[in-house]
């Protein structure tokens, strides 16, 4: 799941809001607001019971949660914010 502004866009990144009893990305699954334009990377926010992030995928990918900035201009914005509220946070490779 993403919400991304490309190179050479100016646009910052949106805010992406899951709430779940359960929320796991594993395999190499990602979630990232994030721009590789000279925008500002986004909001990810988690909202659940149990987090859980493992494992890789088949190219060794881990799975992970992103809010960033970056397009190697020089130019680039500043990264995002990153907010996981949960009772449990499991992360396991």
């Amino acid at each position: 799941m993403s919400s991304r502004y490309k190179e050479d866009d100016a646009g910052n990144a949106g805010t992406l809001l899951l709430k779940a009893d359960d929320i796991s990305f594993t395999d190499g699954a990602r979630i990232y607001s994030n721009t590789t334009g000279t925008g500002d990377g986004g909001t990810v926010i988690l909202e659940a019971e149990t987090v859980t992030l493992s494992g890789e995928n088949e190219e060794g990918r881990a799975s992970g949660i992103f809010a960033g900035s970056g397009g190697g201009t020089g130019n680039d914005g500043t990264g995002g914010t990153i907010s996981v509220s949960a009772d449990t946070l499991s992360l396991s490779h």
